[in-house]
């Protein structure tokens, strides 16, 4: 898919109401406790470390925090995921959901939501950027950035995302699209 494809596509996705959602697709919130997450790697020296997460509920998940950013992988082999290597530039951390969109009959998830604090610029204030991961299988990358505090229904937008563009982001040649209203989290 080109670039100018993939920015069409969500031009065509921001167009339609985003209180509509892919037909019967639906959100599995995982509430979560990083601390309860089981560390498998840690370097003291580099203040880096990567969890395990599996204790809240049926999915499981990888959370790295490196260079005061976090990186998440899905699934069994989120260690080996493209995901696992994105994050956003400025210093970050995540939230506490994890929303999962799941298509009725489906195995796993389709995609996942999750919210990321960001550092404003010298002192600036904080942003919250809304990052839209397509999973395939035992693949999963960022497909879209949303800033969650200029753009409107910043969920909606993002369900929208996750439920008609997973199916043709293609994780190994489309880069991740700025999508929806910007200007108050820097991403």
């Amino acid at each position: 898919m080109t670039v100018s494809r993939l920015i069409c596509c969500f031009a065509l996705i921001l167009a339609a109401p985003t209180d509509a959602v892919a037909e019967g697709a639906s959100s599995i919130y995982i509430k979560f406790d990083i601390a309860r997450c089981a560390i498998i790697d840690e370097d003291r020296e580099t203040a880096s470390v990567v969890r395990h997460c599996r204790d809240f509920g049926d999915y499981e998940f990888y959370v790295a925090e490196g260079d005061l950013r976090s990186f998440v992988g899905y699934g069994p082999n989120g260690l080996k995921q493209k995901a696992f290597s994105q994050t956003l530039a400025p210093l970050n951390h995540i939230h506490d959901t994890l929303e999962l969109r799941i298509r009725p009959g489906a195995e796993g998830p389709h995609a996942a939501i999750l919210r990321y604090f960001t550092g404003g610029l010298d002192g600036g204030p904080a942003g919250q950027v809304l990052v839209v991961t397509k999973i395939s299988g035992s693949e999963a990358c960022h497909m879209a950035y949303i800033d969650a505090l200029a753009t409107p229904n910043p969920n909606g937008l993002a369900q929208k995302i996750a439920d008609e563009g997973a199916a043709d982001f293609r994780c190994e040649a489309d880069a991740p699209q700025i999508v929806g209203a910007r200007g108050k989290s820097r991403m």
